[in-house]
C-alpha cells in the first residue's frame, strides 16, 4: 500500500499546492502581456522528476520517475467534452492501484466515485465524493461518503474571484460533526499552469488561478502553521523555481520546465 500512497498523493501534492500558470489566452488578467501559451512538461525536486503530457491540451498522463530515471508510478486521466471523467492509477509494476470516475450533470462534476486496489486487482477500498457549487459556479462544499453512504467530513470553500481564500474542514465525533481545521491562502498576480487543463478538480482539491504564495493551518486546539511559497519565474511570468518554507521547519525546493507554443 506504500506505492498505492505514494502514486496518488504526489498527485494531490500538486493540485491542492495551486502554484503555477493559465493556459487560457482569453482570461488573461494577471498583467501577462505575451500570448505565448506554455505547459508544464516536468517538476524536479532532490527526490526525483514528474513528467506531465497532454493530449489536445488537457492534462492525460502523469508520470513519476526516482532520481535514476526509474518508473515509481503513473496515472492516466480521461475526459469527456473536455470535463475530466476518469483517472487510473498505476504502480511501479503496471498494477492499477487506484480508479476515480466522476458523474457530470449540466457541465459540472457534481460526484466523484474511488476506489483503490490490492496488487492482486482485489478492491481494497472504495468511497466517494458529492460537490456543491455556488451561484458563481465555485466548488462550495465537499461531502466525503463511506460505501456504506454514511457522510464521514466535509470541506467547505470561500472564493475571491477565481482563487480559493479559505478551507474549512469538517470531521465527525460523536456524532457531531467538527471544526477540523482551517486553510487560508494569499497569491501572487501570475498564471497557473494546472489552472485549466482538466484537473480544476480533483477529489477534494481545487486550483486557484494564481500561485499561492502563503498558506495558513489552523488546527483545533493547536498552533497555526504557515507555509511560504517563493518563486523565480522566467521571462512569460511562468514560474520557474519554487521554494516552500513552513514554520515548522519544512523546506523544500521544486524546478519546472514548459513547452510553449
Amino acid at each position: 500500500m506504500k506505492t498505492t500512497k505514494f502514486t496518488i498523493s504526489v498527485l494531490i501534492i500538486i493540485l491542492s499546492s495551486s502554484f503555477l500558470i493559465s493556459c487560457d489566452k482569453d482570461e488573461d488578467t494577471n498583467n501577462n502581456t505575451s500570448e505565448t501559451r506554455c505547459y508544464i512538461k516536468t517538476t524536479k525536486t532532490k527526490e526525483g522528476t514528474n513528467e506531465y503530457t497532454y493530449t489536445d491540451n488537457l492534462l492525460s498522463l502523469f508520470s513519476i520517475f526516482d532520481t535514476n530515471h526509474v518508473s515509481l508510478g503513473h496515472s492516466t486521466l480521461s475526459y469527456s467534452n473536455q470535463i475530466l471523467s476518469e483517472i487510473n492509477s498505476f504502480d511501479k509494476d503496471g498494477n492499477r492501484i487506484e480508479n476515480i470516475t466522476t458523474e457530470i450533470t449540466n457541465g459540472k462534476i457534481t460526484r466523484f466515485n474511488h476506489s483503490k486496489y490490492h496488487t492482486n486487482g482485489s478492491i481494497d477500498k472504495s468511497d466517494y465524493y458529492v460537490c456543491t457549487y455556488n451561484t458563481n459556479n465555485k466548488i462550495s462544499r465537499i461531502d466525503y461518503y463511506n460505501l456504506s453512504d454514511s457522510l464521514k467530513s466535509y470541506n467547505e470553500y470561500n472564493w475571491d474571484t477565481d482563487n480559493l481564500h479559505e478551507r474549512k474542514s469538517y470531521r465527525i465525533v460523536d456524532s457531531t460533526f467538527v471544526l477540523d481545521y482551517t486553510v487560508t491562502y494569499t497569491y501572487d498576480n501570475k498564471n497557473n499552469p494546472l489552472y485549466n487543463i482538466g484537473i480544476n478538480l480533483f477529489l477534494s482539491d481545487v486550483i486557484s488561478k494564481n500561485n499561492s504564495t502563503r498558506s495558513v493551518f489552523v488546527y483545533s486546539g493547536t498552533p497555526s502553521i504557515s507555509t511560504d511559497y517563493t518563486y523565480e519565474y522566467t521571462s512569460k511570468s511562468y514560474p520557474l523555481k519554487l521554494t516552500i518554507t513552513s514554520s515548522n521547519n519544512y523546506i523544500r525546493e521544486q524546478e519546472y520546465t514548459y513547452s510553449c507554443d
